[in-house]
Formats: structure tokens, sequence, C-alpha cells
């Protein structure tokens, strides 16, 4: 791993990458581990029986909810309360570019363990019997609601600064989850679908996964917004 040296001679885009594969280092054992879960997850959901089927589906999506509760405690909450920002304050690079720094860090980090997790789902549900077709509207727009809810809780991470209102982000977000997948199942336009032989695309699924991927878009423009109006690491 690339150490933090000559950082007087280093240019800030150079500090920017040396930041995000910082926090990579220090998650990349466990989010491995997630990643061997989820994918094993995934596989049991396709096991032609129902219990395997739950299981499985239960695992991966919690899974998905481990991988972004530690990227967001490991690398943002925690470099306040375990008083390392001293380093960072250090570094001839601007909050705002700090701030970018852990935006790729953890968008990115957590969305190449996401696209993993989606393409293994999508490809059992495309080749496994078992799994209908149908089912794959369903499982993207829940897999991409997880990934709104991840980046709405950085953004109150990085923004708020605290603790406490993270948790409870959190926590609400992580509660609405089961509500919030029991709903869309309920929806006739994709609940009808779910069992069918053919994957549905229709108005509904796409203004619903249309209106995830805005959250996820408003999200990290709202926090690069609001951390560029902070002048310090204070």
């Amino acid at each position: 791993m690339n150490t933090l040296t000559d950082v007087n001679q280093t240019r800030p885009a150079v500090i920017i990458r040396q930041l995000v594969l910082k926090d990579w280092y220090f998650v990349r054992f466990p989010m491995a581990a997630y990643l061997a879960i989820g994918i094993g997850a995934a596989i049991l959901m396709s096991v032609p029986h129902q219990t395997a089927y739950l299981i499985g589906s239960i695992l991966l999506l919690s899974v998905v909810v481990i991988v972004g509760i530690h990227l967001v405690f490991g690398t943002v909450t925690h470099e306040r309360s375990q008083q390392t920002l001293p380093m960072i304050m250090s570094l001839p690079i601007t909050f705002t570019q700090y701030s970018a720094a852990k935006l790729i860090a953890n968008v990115g980090g957590f969305a190449i363990a996401w696209s993993v997790l989606l393409a293994v789902t999508v490809a059992l549900i495309l080749t496994r019997e078992n799994l209908p077709l149908g089912l794959l509207p369903f499982a993207v727009i829940a897999l991409t609601e997880l990934f709104a809810a991840f980046v709405v809780i950085l953004a109150v991470a990085m923004i708020s600064e605290s603790e406490a209102w993270t948790v409870v982000t959190m926590t609400i977000l992580n509660i609405g989850i089961s509500i919030f997948l029991n709903l869309i199942g309920s929806i006739e336009a994709i609940g009808t679908h779910m069992g069918g032989p053919t994957a549905v695309w229709n108005g509904t699924a796409l203004l619903i996964l249309g209106i995830e991927i805005l959250i996820i878009v408003v999200a990290i423009a709202v926090t690069l917004a609001a951390q560029s109006r902070k002048k310090d690491f204070i």
C-alpha cells in the first residue's frame, strides 16, 4: 500500500487517490468476507426449496446492509471518534477534496460489492429454473433501494458528523426496508408478475427504479454542496 509521504510535493488529486486507497485497504478483508457470504446467500436462494429461498434472500439483503454500515462507520464516523483527523489536517488538501475522497471511497466501495452481488443474483434468476424470470424486476428494485438507503446514511454521516444522527438514520431506514419490500410486492403491476415466466419492466417498475436512482444522485449532490460550505476539519 502507498504511504502518505512527501505530501508537500503531492498534488491534491494524488492525495485524494491515496486517501481512497487507504480507506479501501483497511476494509479489504471484511469486504471480501461479506462478498463471499453474499454470493453464498444468492446461491442458497436458487436451491429449489422455499425455506432455502427465504433464508438466502434475507441473508443477501442483510449482507448488503452490513457492507454499507461497515463502510460508513469504518471510514467516516470512527475517523473522528478515533482521533485520526490530525493526520488528515496536516495534508495540503481542502475539506471539499477530503469529502470527495470519502464519497469516492464509500460510494465506490459499496458500488463494487453491490454490483457483484447484483450480477450474481441476476445471473441466478436467468439460469435457475426454480427462480422465475418475473422475479428479476423486484430483485433489482430491492437491491437498488439498499443502495439508495446507503447513500442517504452516508450523506447524514458526512454532513452531520454525528454518530448519533447516523445511527438514528440507519435504524429508521433499515426498519423501512421490510416495509418497502412488502409495499412494492403488493403493487399489482409488480406483484402479479413476480412468479411469472418473463421479466416485466412496466412503467411502474421503471418509475420506482428511476426514483431510487434519483435519490442516490440527489443525496450525493447534497453532500458535496453541504461539504463545500465547510472550511476546515474542526
